[in-house]
């Protein structure tokens, strides 16, 4: 139970102005849930929730609405509150697909159906041993469909049988990453592979001579006023967009609200609105390990019919999710933005999902 000060602080309702659509300095503060048509006893429901039994593990949850934040609670708010710089895992990997497609604005490069490896020339070296890896596109890079033999859903991080944690092993990710045969034709399957977003890397840099780092700085976060950030680089001077980004979480809000927003912040467009649409379209169905999901540029989508969005009229949904629960959920036909952070593991990973769908969406009146 959250006392005193600290429960003031994380869970109480503040009255404020009314909102706006966009997410401003003072949506730092927490509005009336009411003035944007929200449950306010749902909402404190959700939050009685995240303090029993499993959902524990459950460390924080964000939801802002018309560009109002109407709760923000967090588990331990002394040492873990708002100023916490979050590790957002594979949330890293959406945010890079912005990163992307800030260059395709700009015309950095021509299209999704240039070859990545003429993309990451300056990062790779020699000849293939299936003349298909040379005509391997960006679009199937950002959609995890380039058909590599790849093992990193199963078995877990760490174990030697892992590609991912094997290549971070090695001594030239992008050569490890290479030499693995083509098991499907290429944009068939979805098989989640975390050095396909290193390839991002390579290719953000090679545009742009600059890290990853260095121009999403620019580019997408300070327009944001995003400032309390980190984006450690990994390998061969590339930054880690796999895993790496740290991020305050009232900060991924603001991330959550510019997609929302369709790439609009203030009077800037950050990215083009059809940009936003072309990164987040379902353009893989899973299978198997990921039934139930599919899967876009780099973020992914519920398929209709799961029971994690049941009860919502319409499947617009796109998420980014990292291990352990790092969540960052946009709903545009409802005007909702959901960040929430967590330690789940193994089967207990729908818990958020779960929360969100029984208390968040039915909080919305209209």
């Amino acid at each position: 139970m959250l006392r005193g000060l600290a429960s003031f602080l994380c869970c109480a309702w503040l009255i404020c102005l009314a909102p706006t659509t966009a997410f401003a300095a003072d949506a730092l503060k927490l509005a009336d849930p009411s003035a944007v048509n929200m449950d306010p006893a749902r909402l404190d429901a959700a939050v009685a929730k995240l303090k029993q039994g499993a959902h524990r593990d459950i460390d924080s949850l964000l939801v802002l609405r018309r560009g109002a934040l109407v709760l923000e609670y967090y588990a331990r708010p002394d040492y873990y509150g708002r100023e916490y710089r979050q590790t957002w895992r594979s949330v890293s990997k959406s945010v890079t697909a912005m990163v992307v497609g800030l260059l395709l604005d700009q015309k950095r490069i021509s299209g999704v159906d240039v070859p990545i490896r003429e993309l990451i020339s300056e990062f790779v070296d020699g000849e293939v041993d299936d003349p298909r890896k040379d005509e391997l596109t960006l679009e199937q890079v950002l959609t995890m469909t380039t058909g590599f033999e790849w093992a990193e859903f199963s078995p877990p991080y760490g174990d030697p049988k892992n590609d991912f944690s094997e290549m971070t092993r090695s001594s030239d990710w992008m050569a490890y990453a290479f030499d693995k045969p083509l098991v499907d034709s290429p944009g068939t399957r979805l098989e989640y592979n975390g050095a396909n977003t290193l390839m991002l890397a390579a290719m953000i840099q090679q545009a742009t001579g600059r890290t990853v780092e260095d121009f999403a700085r620019e580019k997408l976060f300070e327009p944001l006023g995003v400032e309390n950030w980190s984006w450690p680089l990994a390998h061969a001077g590339l930054t880690n967009t796999a895993t790496g980004l740290g991020m305050r979480r009232i900060d991924m809000a603001r991330i959550g609200q510019l997609m929302l927003q369709e790439g609009r912040w203030g009077d800037r467009q950050v990215l083009l609105p059809e940009t936003i649409a072309e990164m987040t379209r379902e353009r893989i169905v899973g299978q198997g390990l990921y039934e139930g999901f599919a899967y876009a540029y780099q973020w992914w989508r519920f398929t209709d019919g799961n029971p994690l969005i049941r009860g919502l009229a319409r499947n617009d949904v796109f998420f980014a999710y990292g291990y352990e629960g790092q969540v960052l959920l946009v709903v545009p036909h409802l005007e909702l933005v959901v960040v929430s952070t967590a330690s789940l593991f193994g089967d207990a990973w729908p818990l958020q999902f779960e929360l969100i769908r029984d208390h968040v969406f039915p909080a919305i009146r209209d």
